[in-house]
């Protein structure tokens, strides 16, 4: 009767013991399981950008106005790039000369215009100082060119006929002959000649430009008191230059 009454108490034991593990174990599953819920991380996804981007304008790069200039004696680039503000280099890039001792006396070149004209007129052709007039170069008709000089006489590498448009409006060269008195005969390409505008017609070979014209010669055509005539395309006489 005593160990009846001993395996009861024993089985009370073990059932209060199970009741009281899973209660704790309860309790403590509905405890942490919050707890992890409220320690998950939060995923925050950017918003998206509603702002529209401001479209740049792109600026227009400056362009340089150009005038002729007359080299005056003595005159040499730098003097001239000096007083226009420029280096050589650019003044020498503008008039597509690679030599800045091949310039001579009484030379058409270009140089940067002020930023401030606004007259319509042609601009007149600059001078460092007043020339002396020469009476080698003369114009026929409505005297719309002239022969400038020759630059450079007997020597190939920089030998060249300049030319400049002195009349209103332009003037197509093409078809139009520069000879002289031993038989040399360039003839000149599809070219434009604009008031005040200047082409170099050089003796060597070269690549044309709109400045510079190449005549392909072997060796120097000019010399001293060489008689420089320009025809047009119909034969007429326009223009004449004696070599100084």
């Amino acid at each position: 009767m005593q160990w009846k009454r001993l395996a009861y108490y024993l089985l009370i034991n073990v059932i209060v013991s199970v009741c009281t593990t899973l209660l704790v174990l309860s309790i403590w599953d509905r405890t942490h399981s919050s707890e992890t819920e409220s320690l998950d991380p939060v995923s925050v996804l950017p918003s998206e950008a509603t702002s529209t981007p401001i479209p740049v304008e792109a600026v227009p790069t400056p362009t340089i106005s150009l005038q002729p200039y007359q080299v005056s004696p003595g005159e040499t680039l730098g003097e001239i790039a000096l007083m226009f503000d420029i280096s050589v280099d650019e003044l020498l890039e503008i008039n597509g000369f690679t030599d800045p001792n091949s310039i001579g006396t009484g030379e058409i070149i270009f140089v940067p215009a002020p930023e401030d004209t606004t007259s319509a007129e042609p601009p007149a052709v600059v001078t460092g100082e007043e020339l002396p007039p020469e009476a080698t170069s003369s114009t026929v008709d409505d005297g719309q060119i002239e022969i400038v000089a020759v630059f450079g006489v007997g020597d190939l590498a920089s030998e060249r006929v300049q030319l400049l448009g002195v009349g209103d409006g332009s003037l197509s060269l093409a078809g139009w002959l520069l000879k002289d008195e031993d038989g040399h005969i360039y003839t000149f390409p599809h070219i434009t000649l604009f008031s005040d505008g200047a082409v170099n017609l050089y003796t060597k070979v070269g690549v044309d430009t709109v400045m510079h014209l190449f005549w392909s010669e072997p060796e120097a055509v000019w010399e001293a008191g060489e008689v420089v005539t320009l025809l047009d395309a119909d034969g007429n006489e326009r223009a004449t230059y004696r070599v100084p």
